[in-house]
């Protein structure tokens, strides 16, 4: 058991999991059902993945790390949504749970061996009368090493480019939905970067779709190139060819004023006939 707990913001905790929880492995056979902590000295890096096609990282501020600077833990899928079900924000003086009136603190601590952890509400005068314990998982060298694959991502595309010249790319909706936890655990958009990654310098560069939410999350989804040859959606490619045949060029501008042309001489004029420029006053102006 180490001697001095680890403190942390409730809110920022709950962010953190409620962002990187959803990229978790539900396959219980699977070693990435899991949620890593990795404690430094400042930060909480927490970190989930599905192993196939997305990786997620968040960022939790240490308010007081104590003796747990190095370690790392994980905890189940499970134990995540106790934590997030018993430790939730209260409300402020408006009813609103944005609106606090003071930060709630938690304190970590691993037990024995590091085989549970314990939560604790330290906020205010007292600490809470109750503390939940969950069990931690066995560690494995299985799990991953997100942060290290997404910072080789980011800047490999920030070294090599994007090289991307119009190619098609095609993702399934579930795996960009994940992400939609992140913008609303902590109230703010989406932002996309599209970064390459080459792996073979005879090959075109692969691409994954970065995805970041403020400062304190970030995540990658991987893209497929539709391939007619090798059976890889071709019908993403097929579909594109229809939208270039069926759709127009170029786009109608009706504010834009014509070029003023000569009218044709007619030598028998109608005086009845409208002037030859009637139709432009039908159009907005």
């Amino acid at each position: 058991m180490t001697a001095e707990p680890l403190i942390v913001g409730t809110r920022d905790l709950r962010r953190a999991l409620l962002a990187t929880l959803p990229h978790a492995d539900h396959d219980l056979e699977s070693d990435a059902t899991r949620i890593r902590f990795e404690v430094g000295t400042v930060n909480i890096t927490v970190c989930a993945t599905d192993r196939l096609s997305s990786v997620a990282l968040a960022i939790v501020s240490v308010h007081d790390v104590g003796a747990f600077a190095g370690q790392t833990f994980d905890l189940g899928v499970e134990e995540v949504k106790k934590i997030l079900a018993v430790h939730k924000p209260r409300r402020g003086s408006r009813g609103d749970e944005s609106d606090q009136d003071a930060e709630e603190i938690l304190s970590l601590q691993l037990g024995a061996d590091d085989a549970s952890l314990e939560t604790r509400d330290v906020s205010g005068l007292f600490p809470g009368d109750e503390a939940l314990i969950v069990p931690t998982l066995t560690p494995t060298d299985l799990f991953p090493d997100v942060p290290g694959y997404i910072g080789e991502a980011v800047h490999a595309h920030d070294r090599d480019g994007v090289e991307y010249r119009g190619r098609a790319l095609a993702v399934f909706p579930p795996r960009l939905a994940v992400f939609h936890a992140a913008s609303k655990a902590y109230g703010a958009p989406l932002g996309l970067r599209l970064i390459a990654r080459r792996v073979d310098w005879d090959a075109p560069a692969r691409h994954s779709l970065l995805i970041t939410v403020g400062d304190s999350f970030i995540g990658l989804v991987r893209l497929e190139h539709p391939d007619a040859e090798n059976d890889v959606h071709p019908e993403v490619l097929a579909a594109w060819d229809g939208w270039l045949d069926r759709l127009p060029q170029e786009a109608a501008r009706p504010w834009e004023k014509p070029e003023a042309t000569e009218p044709a001489q007619d030598s028998s004029p109608d005086d009845d006939a409208p002037p030859a420029d009637a139709k432009r006053h039908l159009q907005p102006v």
